[in-house]
């Protein structure tokens, strides 16, 4: 299990219009193993901070489950071969916690694994056919009582691709979407939004079915590299377009019309590489090859006006309440009023470390990895800032649909 520190107060301090964001350390949790990668991947849901291991015992991968109040560990899994990339993929969705496998020996045989997420206790698995990279996407929703696993194909040949869809109190198969032909991979991303199931593959279209049957009704012709859901839009980036430049096109999912859509400021900047949801506003952050060029730009989501842009190297992104947290040069998390940008205050880790491995926020809490902690053992940072209260603004559709902002996830 994991050792829980407490650590010094590292951090503050901004100012704008007379008010300060202030951080108090709560606490860190660490890896165990040096060389692995405790912290890629974090999710916050509820009282419950879920992180990944992508390393761990040569990429077997691990999963460690932590109270968000405390720190306190609570009970933790491990990939069941080397190359197993257990945890290789999340969804979080009531007390469900939904868990891939991706591939064994590196033989593309995916299994997913769905726990209790309040005590770590095994529900079912599930498994396919041979090399299917079964569970290369999931997603779950307690609510609709669905799960949702992708299962592209073997990425070396020709695939059509499937969607496999479950009941998710007890695994019972429900129905089989499938790609219409080699090469289309459908599966690589997966999303449920209401009554809507959303699929992508590798012929640059996301295909829109009914949730309850499965049965088509539009496809959407555009450049993908992932998909997000919120409520009843659905946002399509595509950070390789014009040149690397990179887009964003925003339709509202009852029907496929196009609402609006963005594109970058300068060539290569990936724009859309990682996308926010919250409320009426959507952040949108590139990747720049150059970080003169990296960018965070927000609008509001109805209407996509822009509201304003913050230039310089960001690594990560979370949004919570009133609040948008922006990773800064390694070694600053820097936190703005999201409603306008100004600069409210920041933390700043140790020296020499990787702070800004990824950020998370749920609550009252700001959660941020360092990947090069202590030899590279990893460790998650948290801190509190409930001197300073947020006001959490209400969410529509179900919060494990693609788009995970509203679960506080970090990549």
């Amino acid at each position: 299990m994991k050792a829980i520190l407490l650590v010094p107060l590292l951090c503050l301090l901004g100012l704008s219009q007379g008010q300060t964001l202030e951080f108090t350390s709560a606490y860190t949790v660490e890896g165990n193993v040096t060389d692995s990668g405790f912290g890629y991947e974090v999710i916050i849901s509820g009282n419950y901070v879920i992180i990944y291991d992508e390393s761990f015992a040569n990429d077997s991968g691990a999963i460690y489950v932590y109270q968000l109040n405390d720190g306190a560990a609570l009970y933790s899994m491990k990939g069941s071969a080397e190359n197993a990339e257990f945890g290789f993929r999340l969804a979080v969705s009531g007390n469900y916690l939904v868990i891939a496998q991706l591939s064994p020996s590196g033989d593309g045989n995916g299994t997913v694994f769905v726990y209790w997420l309040n005590n770590g206790t095994l529900v079912y698995d599930l498994f396919s056919a041979p090399s299917s990279y079964f569970g290369y996407s999931i997603t779950a929703s307690s609510t609709d009582n669905i799960l949702v696993v992708g299962a592209p194909g073997d990425v070396a040949l020709p695939s059509a691709g499937d969607v496999f869809v479950y009941f998710l109190n007890n695994g019972t198969f429900k129905y089989l979407v499938s790609g219409s032909g080699p090469g289309v991979e459908l599966g690589s991303f997966v999303g449920v939004s209401g009554n809507y199931l959303v699929a992508t593959g590798d012929i640059n279209e996301a295909f829109v079915y009914n949730l309850t049957n499965g049965s088509p009704l539009y496809n959407i012709t555009t450049g993908l590299s992932n998909l997000f859901l919120y409520g009843n839009y659905l946002i399509l980036p595509d950070q390789n377009s014009f040149g690397g430049i990179g887009s964003i096109g925003v339709y509202d999912l009852t029907d496929g019309s196009l609402l609006y859509s963005h594109n970058g400021t300068t060539a290569l900047q990936a724009y859309g590489h990682e996308v926010r949801t919250l409320g009426n506003y959507m952040v949108v952050k590139t990747q720049a090859d150059f970080a003169v060029d990296d960018a965070t730009f927000v609008y509001t989501l109805d209407t996509g006006s822009f509201l304003y842009q913050i230039p310089g190297f960001t690594p990560h992104v979370a949004v919570n309440g009133n609040y948008l947290f922006l990773s800064n040069a390694f070694d600053t998390v820097n936190g703005y009023d999201l409603s306008n940008g100004s600069l409210l205050g920041n933390v700043t880790g140790p020296n020499g470390s990787y702070f800004d491995s990824g950020l998370a926020s749920s609550q009252n809490y700001l959660l941020v990895s360092d990947l090069s902690y202590l030899n590279y053992t990893g460790a998650v940072y948290a801190y509190d800032f409930s001197l300073n209260p947020i006001t959490i603004t209400s969410t529509t559709g179900d919060s494990n649909a693609s788009s995970a902002s509203e679960l506080g996830w970090f990549f």
